[in-house]
C-alpha cells in the first residue's frame, strides 16, 4: 500500500476512529437526559441506565468506554456498583466517574477506594466533566 492509497482509504473512512461510548446512569431523569444530550453533542455514543443496578448489567453486556455512575440507592449504591464493576473481568478496566449529590468526604473516599476513577458532586460543572472524560479516555482537548 502506497501513501496515495493510505490517504484515499483514510478519506473514505477506513481508518476513522469510532466514537467512544459512554454509559450514563442516574435515577434523576432530568440529570440523565441533560448529561446524555451534552455528550451526544460532543460526538460520543451514549447508553442510558435508570439506576446503578441496570448500569452494571448494561456495562457487562455493552462494555462502554466510560461510565458516569449516579450514586443512587434505588437498587445499588454507587460504591457497591463500582465494586461489582471492578470485580468483573469484562468491566474492571472501564473508567468510572461517580456523580453524587453528596459531598461528604467519607463517601468520596469510599467510592474512590472501591475503584472509581473520579468523583463529582452535583450540580456538575459540565466543562469540568468534559475535561475529566477526555483525560480518562486519553483524548486531547481540541486546540
Amino acid at each position: 500500500m502506497v501513501i496515495r492509497d493510505i490517504v484515499k482509504n483514510a478519506s473514505m473512512g477506513f481508518f476513522r476512529r469510532r466514537n467512544s461510548t459512554i454509559l450514563v446512569s442516574d435515577y434523576d431523569s432530568i440529570t440523565r437526559r441533560s448529561l446524555s444530550e451534552l455528550l451526544r453533542g460532543q460526538g460520543y455514543e451514549v447508553l442510558e441506565a435508570m439506576d446503578s443496578g441496570t448500569a452494571v448489567q448494561i456495562a457487562d453486556k455493552e462494555r462502554p468506554d466510560l461510565v458516569l455512575l449516579g450514586n443512587d440507592t434505588l437498587m445499588l449504591s454507587g460504591r457497591t456498583a463500582v465494586a461489582i464493576l471492578r470485580s468483573n473481568a469484562k468491566t474492571r478496566d472501564i473508567p468510572i466517574i461517580v456523580i453524587s449529590p453528596n459531598n461528604k468526604l467519607s463517601d468520596v473516599e469510599e467510592c474512590l477506594s472501591q475503584g472509581a476513577s473520579d468523583y463529582m458532586v452535583k450540580p456538575v460543572d459540565t466543562e469540568h466533566l468534559l475535561v475529566k472524560i477526555r483525560k480518562l479516555l486519553g483524548v486531547k482537548a481540541e486546540q
